[in-house]
């Protein structure tokens, strides 16, 4: 009997639950699809995004230039110490495109697209992802380089 069976969940998707159960249960051994998320650096004061897709991770703030971005190959690097954009930029382009699908889709769902409610009003104004300071932040950046994610 695996997981699902124990907690009787039925699924015909290829839910978040459904792909950590099966990696729980040993029936397979990785994500299928990229797990992208928003995030405000508290220690930077500013926004950023993160993708990780198979053994790479991006970090951005989806800035023109790409400055400021680093890519992770965490097979190699679980620390993150070692930012291997400059050797795999086609798979920064790549994961870059996921991390701008993803905004896009959360935008819209802040705004209600994804209730049919005209009556929806979202609890706090939409925080675009940006290199600038954020209010409320210490404000305080960090001498040292600081992985994404990581203090």
């Amino acid at each position: 009997m695996d997981l699902q069976e124990v907690f009787q969940i039925t699924t015909n998707r290829n839910s978040d639950e459904s792909i950590l159960f099966n990696i729980i249960d040993g029936k397979s051994d990785k994500r299928s699809k990229p797990i992208p998320f928003r995030s405000i650096r508290r220690d930077f004061g500013s926004t950023q995004t993160t993708v990780i897709d198979s053994h790479f991770k991006l970090c951005s703030n989806l800035s023109k230039d790409g400055e400021g971005e680093m890519l992770f190959d965490l097979s190699k690097d679980r620390s993150e110490e070692h930012n291997v954009l400059g050797k795999y930029p086609e798979k920064a382009v790549e994961m870059r495109k996921i991390i701008s699908a993803f905004i896009a889709s959360a935008k819209k769902s802040h705004s209600g697209g994804d209730y049919n409610d005209p009556s929806f009003i979202p609890v706090d104004p939409w925080k675009e992802i940006t290199a600038t300071k954020v209010p409320g932040s210490n404000n305080k950046r960090s001498s040292r380089k600081v992985p994404c994610g990581k203090k």
